[in-house]
């Protein structure tokens, strides 16, 4: 796990974690993975900042693994049907 340090208290934070009691913290770097940078491009998104996006991203992903749960553990076999309809896409 990467870890970034508080310029105003010295402490050491996950990479993930962007804020803690001594205010925000900027990621100097970003991790967003190839695949994000790619479909951002892919979208016409030639400008953005790479930590909104990975934070996008992340939250993106986080709700389609929510939505495939949930449809798994109703007995659901097609998973990816029931992303696109809770986003509101058709197939």
């Amino acid at each position: 796990m990467n870890f970034i340090k508080c310029a105003k208290c010295g402490e050491e934070n996950p990479a993930f974690d962007y804020a803690h009691l001594c205010g925000p913290v900027k990621l100097k770097q970003t991790v967003m993975n190839k695949r994000i940078r790619e479909l951002a491009h892919k979208a016409g998104l030639t400008t953005y900042d790479p930590e909104e996006l990975e934070m996008f991203a992340d939250l993106l992903v986080r709700e389609c693994a929510n939505v495939a749960d949930r449809a798994e553990e109703n007995g659901c076999e097609w998973i990816g049907g029931n992303i696109l309809t809770h986003f509101g896409i058709k197939s």
